[in-house]
């Protein structure tokens, strides 16, 4: 059992290692004011490859946290498991279709609460955004999963086990380590943002929560009740729906 676990460990942080590598796609001296700041004798590739030293140790530490806890607290694996396994049954199409379902309420919602946002969301940050727009590859392989690795995998599931020693209640300790991972993931986002606008105001901030917490709300559930490839799927789909609704809207 133990040899097993540590081979779903082991999967699980290969996904997730192949996730952060799909940052290499995308050329950060687009964003002006790393442009601005680089020094001249760092090269766009060495820019590239320093900045995958944070995504990958995070990858490896929530894979560890992962992999010790997800047993303890119940949540299951049955896409990884199944595949080191190969006796494990499991239900490709029930994890398919509900994680592409999650995936379009996901990206639904977070279209509507953007444009509901957008009236009052300042120029500069509209200007700023766009120089954020990653490759597809790199929405669907690091969002879709090196996130959900870190954020459900890692975070969500040492949360929850921290949780139940707290509560005893297992189901109150998983829906509140959705909400503190989804609120956690959005709070990620701060430090970037001051650093672009010292003073953001109230709306900026309240969009930056709600937005971001959307979908790691529908993904931990998902996370919780099917399992983390539905998390996945979900996550990528919801990069997908958000396109498309975008270039209608």
């Amino acid at each position: 059992m133990k040899n097993q676990k540590l081979k779903v460990g082991l999967l699980i942080f290969l996904a997730g290692s192949i996730g952060a590598l799909s940052l290499l796609a995308f050329d950060l001296t687009s964003i002006k004011f790393i442009a601005d700041n680089l020094p001249v004798s760092v090269t766009k590739w060495e820019l590239k490859l320093v900045s995958l030293i944070n995504p990958l140790m995070m990858v490896t530490v929530f894979t560890v946290l992962g992999t010790v806890l997800y047993e303890k607290v119940g949540y299951p694996l049955p896409v990884f498991e199944s595949i080191v396994d190969r006796n494990t049954e499991v239900n490709l199409k029930q994890i398919l279709i509900k994680g592409i379902i999650g995936g379009m309420i996901a990206g639904v919602g977070i279209v509507i609460s953007t444009v509901i946002a957008f009236q009052f969301l300042p120029q500069k940050y509209l200007l700023v955004l766009d120089q954020f727009q990653l490759p597809l590859i790199t929405k669907l392989l690091y969002g879709g999963i090196a996130e959900e690795v870190i954020m459900r995998f890692g975070l969500q599931t040492f949360l929850t086990w921290i949780l139940f020693k707290v509560f005893k209640n297992l189901n109150l300790s998983v829906i509140l380590a959705i909400l503190i991972s989804a609120i956690l993931f959005a709070l990620g986002h701060f430090p970037i943002l001051y650093l672009l606008f010292p003073e953001p105001s109230s709306t900026l901030l309240v969009y930056i929560i709600v937005g971001n917490s959307i979908g790691g709300i529908v993904f931990g559930y998902l996370y919780w009740k099917i399992g983390l490839s539905a998390a996945m799927i979900a996550h990528m789909v919801t990069h997908i729906v958000m396109i498309l609704l975008s270039s209608a809207v």
